[in-house]
């Protein structure tokens, strides 16, 4: 419906204020629920907090997802958005909400290095281990990346630093593919030195 349909149907209804505003109200809620998805990943990707709560308000659902699966709490981790963060978690999302293609929340806060956004998850008791995409965890993707604060706090968390990918790599072994030396010292030294290399 239109703005300018709704300014005539609201021209013509004058009086009837009382049966057709609760129904307006339900059209609304109806579109906001089928479009949903597409506001909610906007609203939390550009940490609009307040859109937020007004479309969970209107009774658009915290765990929507967009074309690849994935919800507003990925778009918000991609982003660096721990205001929306925040909120969706508050909201009650699913913290271990599994896009098409596997990927949680945490692995792309640790693909991009999002390290406030992963310590919220974390303390959301997140799956730190969860293999997603070619068996990758979150530690995969943060090794991998050159991530040395998201490794750490994957490591302080209780991220396995032997677990092997399809490939039957480790996280340390994709990292020094990529030449990120620093990240593995830091598993070398949190596996006391017994890094499968």
């Amino acid at each position: 419906m239109s703005k300018s349909d709704l300014l005539y149907l609201r021209q013509a209804c004058r009086g009837f204020n009382d049966v057709l505003v609760p129904y307006l109200y339900k059209i609304l809620v109806l579109e906001i629920q089928s479009r949903a998805s597409i506001h909610m990943h906007r609203a939390a990707a550009i940490c609009y907090d307040l859109a937020i709560q007004r479309l969970l308000s209107a009774g658009a659902p915290v765990n929507c997802r967009d074309v690849s699966g994935e919800t507003a709490l990925h778009a918000a981790a991609r982003n660096n958005c721990l205001i929306s963060v925040r909120k969706l978690l508050q909201a009650g999302t699913n913290v271990d909400a599994k896009s098409y293609h596997q990927w949680t929340p945490l692995h792309v806060a640790a693909r991009y290095g999002h390290v406030s956004i992963m310590r919220e998850l974390v303390g959301a008791h997140v799956d730190v281990n969860f293999r997603g995409f070619h068996g990758w965890t979150a530690l995969h993707y943060a090794a991998r990346s050159g991530h040395v604060d998201a490794t750490e706090l994957l490591l302080r968390a209780g991220a396995e630093a032997h677990t092997l990918d399809n490939d039957n790599r480790t996280a340390a072994q994709g990292a020094i593919m990529y030449r990120h030396w620093r990240v593995v010292e830091m598993l070398k030294e949190f596996s006391r030195g017994r890094l499968i290399l």
